[in-house]
C-alpha cells in the first residue's frame, strides 16, 4: 500500500504576490519592485479518505526526558557536543467529511502532535522524516514503507520560542548564582564584624585587667 503523502500547508492570497503587492497593480513594478516566482497554489496534491488506511498498535514511545529541566540540561551538553540542535515533523493529511484533516499523535489524554522528532548530527532532513515516520508509524512486519515527501517548510518561529526558553533558563540560572554571591558575601560580612567584635571586646578587657 502507498504510504500517505505529506504536505506543508502554506501560502498566499491568489491576488497578492510574495512581497504583499496585488498582482493588478503594475504601477514601478519593473523599475522598484524585484520579480518574484509566485507560490505554486494551483499544483494538486492527492488525498485520500481516513478509511483507505489501516491502523495498528506499536509498543509506546517514552519521551528522551523526566522533566523539563532534564531536557534543557540535555539540550545544552548536546549543543556543546554537536552544535544546533535540528528536529522536523510531518503533516498527514487525509480526506474526511469532504473536508482535509491532519492526522496528530496523542500523548497522554490533553496533548496532541505532529509525528517526527529531532535529526541526527548532519542528517537530511527529508530522509530523517522518512526514518522517524517509520520509527513511529512505520509496519510491525517489516514491510518497506514508501513515504512520500511532498514539501518541506522551516518553523522560524518554533526555533526562536526555543531559544527564548534556552535564554530564560540560563537567566534563570545567572540569577541564582547572583543571589548565591550576594548571600555568600553577606555571610563573609557577619563573619568580619564577628570577629572585630571579638577583637575589641578582648582588647576591652585587657584594658579592665
Amino acid at each position: 500500500m502507498k504510504g500517505p503523502e505529506l504536505a506543508s500547508l502554506s501560502g498566499v492570497p491568489p491576488n497578492r504576490s510574495q512581497t504583499g503587492w496585488p498582482r493588478e497593480v503594475n504601477q514601478f513594478r519593473n523599475k522598484y519592485i524585484q520579480q518574484t516566482k509566485p507560490l505554486t497554489l494551483e499544483r494538486s496534491i492527492n488525498l485520500y479518505p481516513l478509511t483507505n488506511y489501516t491502523f495498528g498498535t506499536k509498543e509506546p514511545l517514552c519521551e528522551k526526558d523526566s522533566s523539563v529541566a532534564a531536557r534543557f540540561q540535555r539540550m545544552r551538553e548536546e549543543f556543546d557536543r554537536i552544535g544546533m540542535r535540528r528536529a522536523v515533523e510531518g503533516v498527514l493529511i487525509v480526506h474526511e467529511h469532504r473536508l482535509p484533516h491532519v492526522l496528530l499523535l496523542q500523548l497522554g489524554t490533553t496533548f496532541f502532535k505532529l509525528p517526527g522528532g529531532e535529526l541526527n548530527p548532519g542528517e537530511d532532513e527529508v530522509e530523517g522524516l522518512k526514518r522517524l515516520m517509520t520509527e513511529i508509524l512505520g509496519r510491525q512486519d517489516g514491510a518497506l514503507q514508501d513515504w512520500v515527501i511532498d514539501d518541506c517548510a522551516e518553523d522560524e518561529e518554533e526555533e526562536e520560542e526555543e531559544e527564548e526558553e534556552e535564554e530564560e533558563e540560563e537567566e534563570e540560572g545567572e540569577e541564582e548564582e547572583e543571589e548565591e554571591e550576594e548571600e555568600e558575601e553577606e555571610r563573609e560580612r557577619k563573619e568580619k564584624k564577628k570577629n572585630v567584635s571579638s577583637e575589641q571586646e578582648g582588647r576591652d578587657g585587657n584594658s579592665t585587667v
